[in-house]
Parts: structure tokens; sequence; C-alpha cells
């Protein structure tokens, strides 16, 4: 193997093997939780491809009238006519964990990185703790998106107040999305977020993409023989892969 292959050639021969099929591209999930975080989800959908999406609610009409989402419906056995869980945390809790396994199988295994985002005015926010501690357990990279409540919402605050002590102490990106303006409507509100989160998104796609090539090039190289497992790239010999916040974060300099 050439020891001074150049990145030309390692993206060369990366984009070769990934036309023939042997190689991925890593796989970002970006996951609503609830309404607040499926109507983010849903318009996030209509702008960035290659970024699979995901709509986790207890509201089963809801969910049928996601277009181009995957959705998952929770808390069927134990919330009436499969609506909302009327902002009880515990019922938050429960439902999703009661989920765990189905997420597992169809998110969290075929995907690199997450996005969660979700309104924090209710139960929403106590599931979008239990999936996030649930990634951070497992070493998981994620991000999450935190939709605050509007000001005159006291209630809604508290609650919001007293469940962000408990996403600060996970090891990932938080960022509030303020609630700030009653001029406008819920439409523009979600396009707001959305385009928020989209720029985070790409940003974020694109340093996969450079840790994937360079992990690529010296594991063609032979120079690493052991490493974290790519659930992409399935082989013998596995990919390196160091994904990091501060990678993230500079990758927002860098690419801008």
């Amino acid at each position: 193997m050439n020891e001074t292959m150049s990145d030309y050639e390692a993206a060369l021969l990366y984009e070769r093997m990934k036309k023939d099929g042997l190689i991925d591209d890593p796989f970002i999930a970006v996951i609503g939780l609830g309404g607040a975080g499926c109507n983010v989800v849903e318009e996030m959908s209509k702008k960035i491809n290659n970024v699979r999406f995901f709509c986790i609610n207890t509201d089963q009409l809801s969910n049928k009238r996601r277009m181009g989402l995957e959705t998952i419906l929770i808390g069927e056995d134990i919330i009436l006519d499969h609506k909302d869980t009327s902002g009880m945390p515990e019922i938050g809790k429960r439902a999703i964990k009661e989920k765990f396994e189905l997420i597992e199988d169809r998110i969290l295994k075929n995907n690199d990185y997450f996005v969660l985002i979700t309104g924090m005015g209710g139960s929403s926010a106590y599931a979008t703790l239990e999936l996030a501690f649930s990634l951070h357990n497992q070493s998981l990279p994620f991000s999450l998106y935190l939709i605050k409540p509007f000001e005159f919402e006291e209630e809604r605050n508290r609650l919001y107040s007293s469940v962000l002590q408990n996403f600060k102490k996970l090891r990932c990106r938080i960022q509030t999305l303020e609630n700030d303006s009653l001029d406008e409507t819920v439409d523009q509100l979600n396009k707001k977020f959305a385009e928020n989160i989209f720029t985070q998104v790409k940003l974020t796609q694109r340093y996969l993409q450079s840790v994937w090539l360079q992990s690529f090039k010296e594991f063609i190289k032979g120079e690493i023989k052991s490493g974290i497992i790519s659930k992409s790239i399935q082989k013998e010999e596995s990919l390196p892969i160091d994904i990091t916040l501060e990678g993230i974060e500079e990758a927002e300099t860098n690419f801008n």
C-alpha cells in the first residue's frame, strides 16, 4: 500500500468504493419527539437530503399526517385514544421506555449521529431525556435542540428549568430555541427553528464526512488496525471513528 497516498487519491478510492456499494457516508438521524419536535422535523425534511428523519409521538393521528417521515407511535397501551399525555412526565417516560427496543432496532443501530428535537413544556421533555441518557450511556454522539415555552407559560417554564438541569449532565451539544415572539404563527416558528437546525446539521454532516474520509485514509494505509467500528462499514478491520463536540464546533468555523 502506498504510504504517501494523498487526500485526493484517498477521496477517489472512497468515492469508487461508495459507488460499488462497499462503503457508505455517515448517517445522521434527526428525531422529533412530541408534537413540537415532530413539526420542526417535518419542516426540515423538505430542505435537506442524505439525512434520515423520524417522528416519535403518542398521537397516532398526528403521526399518520407526517409526510416523508418514519414514525414511531409510543404509549398506545397506556394513553387513551392514542392522543397526547396531557403533559404528565411519568407517562412520557414510561411511553418511550416501552418502545426502547423498537427505537434501538429502527434508529440507533442504523445511524452514526443523532439530532434530538423536542418541546420543553410537557411530557415530551421527559421522554427526550430518557432517550438522551440512553444515547449517552451507549457513547453514541448526539445533539439536543430544546424548544423553550412562551414566557407567559409559567408552569411549563418551571418544568423547562427543572428538566434542563438534567440535560446539562449529558455530554452533548445543547441549544435552546427561544419561543419569544407572539407575532409569529406556529408555521412561521417551525420554519425559523427548522432553518436554524438545518444550518447546524449541514455543518455536522460535512464534519462527519471529513472524519470518515480521514479515518478511511488511515485504514487503507494499514496504519491503524483497530478502533471503534462504524455501523456503516461492517468489516473484519474497523475504522477508528472519533466524533467529538470540539470537532463539530470547529467545523462551524472552518466550513462557514
